[in-house]
């Protein structure tokens, strides 16, 4: 059911010469979006293992199965980038902070306020600008071509 409203909404933006525009814009930007993606990724995989390398002793507890132990912290591979996803998207970066500065003040400091400024508010700044970009390109098109015409 869900699905035959989509397909009514896509049939009628066939019609609509801005929608369907804008979907070509868009889809021009999947390459720019998947250079940012591994891009992302990259620094995702950089920031865990040295999150691993400094803060994976400071979570550890005798007992590995132990409950009261924070659930973002840089115990196993999977964890750590878990923990950097979750910095990436800002939900309680500060806490974490706090965290791990209890286990080193300066490299916890240096190593979440580091992400913060280059997940956010670079990479992902940097791949809405690709997206605008192409979007830029399309509209200075269209004015060349409407000056063509006249």
């Amino acid at each position: 059911l869900r699905l035959t409203r989509v397909a009514r909404i896509l049939k009628l933006a066939r019609y609509l010469d801005t929608i369907r525009a804008a979907g070509e814009v868009l889809r021009q930007s999947l390459q720019v979006f998947m250079y940012m993606v591994v891009l992302i990724a990259l620094f995702i995989f950089i920031f865990s293992v040295a999150g691993m390398i400094l803060f994976k002793d400071f979570y550890m507890s005798a007992d590995p199965n132990d409950l009261l132990s924070p659930r973002s912290n840089f115990r196993s591979f999977y964890k750590s980038i878990l923990t950097v996803f979750q910095v990436l998207t800002l939900e309680g970066w500060t806490m974490l902070m706090w965290d791990g500065m209890k286990a080193d003040k300066t490299a916890g400091s240096v190593f979440y306020i580091l992400w913060v400024i280059i997940g956010p508010y670079v990479l992902l700044a940097l791949l809405a600008c690709g997206v605008l970009d192409n979007f830029e390109r399309e509209y200075f098109e269209q004015r060349r071509i409407q000056k063509q015409l006249r």
